[in-house]
């Protein structure tokens, strides 16, 4: 026998909600009730010990509405058809993604050293199946210039110009002290000083003193600051210009309820929920969201 629980709006505050005029807080607000209650199923079918099928019925118009049947440990979310397994959301299986990860050709030595060393030293780099997507945008779109936010070590730009036209040319940006020395020294190694532009400071600043347009703008910062730097960004991307954010979906946890992150990463969640609808309903932009390494954006400027 199904098990039913009822929930009411009233109860979440929807109706506080619905009477303002503020259609992005309605929109969040839905988006919360629905990433909250469908935790709710979660705990619920776990304490079912799977046993049952875990239902909202409706009784009224004010009531929410929607299932989650339970099977073979797994939870299906009746919404979006997102697969949750033993409460981690995966973005993609570690076994198709290691199958896929293993038709890639790999980088040239000197990249793989560094990635090695990048490792070794706990900094984050952009993951394989990024690294493969990028080099395969690198040669479709053939960039001329590039912009690039959030250098760490200097990884992602010495494969951007590894992988890109003779004469393209790299501006990149990075505010942390302790990794500037070591990307200068990977940039020498690499005998690309002349290639890529090191800017030292923050993104947010050093963007409003920028004119050129680029080709190609490559976003791996300060996740909860996307949403900032996206204004100068558009600004600087030229008609036809393509714009890759890396680490959008983080690592499951964007489409959790607030309530279910850890409180020290909710604002990055909620700026990074901000970001992901402003770049698919801008009205220059058009925009695709894949589940390609941490999840990965792909803006084109019309």
């Amino acid at each position: 026998m199904p098990v039913y629980f009822f929930a009411n709006r009233d109860f979440l505050g929807y109706n506080s909600v619905k009477r303002t005029s503020n259609h992005s807080e309605q929109r969040l607000f839905r988006e919360e009730v629905l990433s909250f209650t469908s935790h709710i199923y979660m705990t619920l079918a776990t304490l079912c010990r799977r046993r049952h099928k875990v239902a909202f019925k409706s009784r009224t118009e004010s009531e929410i509405q929607f299932a989650i049947p339970s099977a073979k440990g797994c939870l299906r979310n009746g919404i979006s058809g997102k697969i949750i397994r033993q409460g981690k959301h995966m973005i993609i299986e570690e076994r198709m993604s290691a199958f896929i990860n293993s038709f890639d050709r790999g980088n040239t030595p000197f990249l793989d050293e560094i990635e090695k060393e990048a490792l070794e030293t706990q900094v984050p780099i952009i993951r394989k199946s990024m690294q493969s997507l990028l080099k395969f945008l690198l040669v479709t779109v053939k960039p001329k210039r590039i912009l690039e936010v959030g250098t760490a070590v200097g990884f992602s730009a010495l494969l951007m110009d590894t992988y890109s036209p003779e004469d393209c040319r790299i501006t990149t940006i990075e505010k942390y002290e302790k990794r500037i020395p070591v990307a200068r020294e990977n940039f020498r190694r690499a005998g690309a000083e002349d290639r890529i532009e090191l800017l030292e400071g923050d993104a947010a600043e050093i963007l409003k003193t920028l004119e050129e347009p680029y080709d190609m703008i490559f976003m791996d910062a300060a996740k909860g600051q996307y949403i900032h730097f996206m204004p100068e960004v558009l600004r600087l991307l030229k008609p036809g210009g393509l714009l890759i954010s890396d680490n959008v979906l983080q690592d499951g946890d964007i489409i959790e309820s607030r309530f279910a992150v850890t409180r020290r990463n909710r604002t990055i969640h909620a700026r990074m929920r901000e970001y992901l609808y402003e770049l698919t309903h801008h009205t220059e932009l058009e925009t695709v969201i894949l589940p390609v390494g941490d999840g990965v954006t792909l803006s084109t400027r019309k």
